[in-house]
C-alpha cells in the first residue's frame, strides 16, 4: 500500500518499481512453472515458486542427501547441542549453510500452520513448550 500524497514526484517512481517487481515476480513464477522439481515443491502448504525455485537452486539435486536429516543440516535447521556428562541438551538452530533459503523455509511453515489446521494442532503445542523465540 502506498502512502504518498497526490502529486508526489515519488508516486511515478514508486509505480514504476511496483511495475518492474509485479513483472519480476510474473518471470520467477513461469519459472517455477516449467521445472518439475519446482513444480512438486510447490505442491507442499507455504511452499510458493520462490522458495520452490530457491530451493532447486540451492539444494541441487536431491539424491545426494541420504535423508531428510541429512538436508536439514545442510540448510543450518538442526539444533545446536551441549552435551556433557551424559547428558544431551539442544539449543537454538545451529544456523550454519544457506541463511537465504533457511529464512525462505522458516516463512513457508508460518504461512503453512497458519492454513492447515493439521499442522496448527501439531505445531502450535511445540511453540507452547519452546516459546516463541522472543
Amino acid at each position: 500500500m502506498c502512502y504518498l500524497r497526490a502529486g508526489d514526484p515519488s508516486q511515478s517512481l514508486y509505480r514504476h518499481l511496483e511495475e518492474q517487481i509485479d513483472g519480476l515476480d510474473r518471470k520467477v513464477e513461469d519459472l517455477a512453472w516449467q521445472r518439475p522439481q519446482s513444480r512438486r515443491l510447490m505442491t507442499h502448504p507455504g511452499v510458493g515458486p520462490i522458495t520452490a525455485l530457491a530451493t532447486e537452486t540451492f539444494l541441487g539435486d536431491p539424491k545426494r542427501f541420504v535423508d531428510g536429516k541429512a538436508v536439514a543440516s545442510y540448510v543450518g535447521l538442526i539444533p545446536s547441542e551441549h552435551s556433557s556428562g551424559g547428558r544431551q541438551r539442544l539449543g537454538r538452530l545451529s544456523k550454519q549453510g544457506n541463511p537465504l533459503l533457511r529464512f525462505l523455509w522458516c516463512e513457508a511453515v508460518g504461512h503453512a500452520v497458519r492454513k492447515d489446521a493439521e499442522l496448527q494442532r501439531f505445531y502450535l503445542p511445540v511453540l507452547r513448550t519452546i516459546g516463541d523465540g522472543n
